[in-house]
């Protein structure tokens, strides 16, 4: 399945405040499909932040994967984008999206399994940005922490080097996770991330080593998180050393 419809789609999503970017949604349900549906296979997933769901439906599609899938998505013209999706690949048993806040949700999760390509540009400014739902906080880092602090016991997320990568990590173990698994691939600085706001901000990272990238683009990571009780083996230290390799 191919999502990406060209120039005038990106204009349109654009348009109406929906996150659009090919090559980062394709990367993230790579992921998806391998980290998650293949190896893993969890009877009941949570996603934070599922855009216009497409991520998601083209893993199912390809994947004989067979659990359920509870989307939250805070954009109403993301979340209504994303149903329309669903119900036309028939999905819509197995992958239920609501317009409602993740956060104020959290209680009533079952914590077994949370999936995401979360916010996480740096900016100083959150009022600065195009579309400040991609706001992840001064580092970019703070949706990230926080998505780690309510204690799933897995998480597979998209984690970028320009983000202060190495405090998740370290913020990762402090919360009792290891890094089972990861993907990495290079992305190039797009639409949003190109942004002045947005590279000013990452000037400033990347002079202070906690944001790491080329003149052209950054590293992201799809990341297997999981409790250490359930992990077999920690792979931190060796992300660690790739997403420092772009200087």
């Amino acid at each position: 399945m191919n999502f990406a419809q060209g120039k005038s789609a990106q204009e349109t999503e654009q348009k109406n405040n929906v996150f659009y970017c090919p090559e980062e949604s394709q990367f993230y349900s790579y992921c998806l499909e391998l980290l998650l549906m293949i190896h893993f296979s969890p009877d009941i997933v949570i996603e934070f932040g599922s855009g216009d769901g497409t991520a998601v439906i083209a893993a199912m599609l390809r994947t004989r994967f067979a659990g359920i899938i509870q989307g939250y998505e805070i954009n109403p013209k993301a979340c209504a984008a994303a149903n329309r999706h669903i119900c036309q690949y028939g999905l819509d048993n197995r992958y239920m999206i609501l317009n409602s806040c993740f956060f104020k949700n959290a209680l009533v999760f079952e914590k077994k399994c949370l999936i995401s390509n979360p916010p996480y540009l740096p900016c100083f400014r959150k009022e600065d940005m195009i579309l400040p739902e991609l706001y992840g906080g001064a580092d970019g880092a703070e949706i990230i922490k926080k998505l780690l602090s309510i204690n799933f016991s897995s998480v597979i997320m998209l984690i970028p080097s320009i983000s202060n990568p190495l405090s998740v990590f370290q913020y990762a173990k402090q919360k009792g996770y290891s890094v089972s698994n990861f993907l990495v691939t290079e992305l190039p600085f797009g639409y949003y991330s190109s942004q002045p706001e947005i590279q000013d901000t990452l000037c400033i990272l990347k002079h202070k080593s906690i944001s790491f990238f080329s003149d052209t683009g950054y590293l992201i990571a799809g990341v297997l998180f999981q409790k250490k009780e359930y992990a077999e083996i920690d792979r931190s230290q060796e992300l660690s050393s790739i997403m420092q390799s772009l200087k």
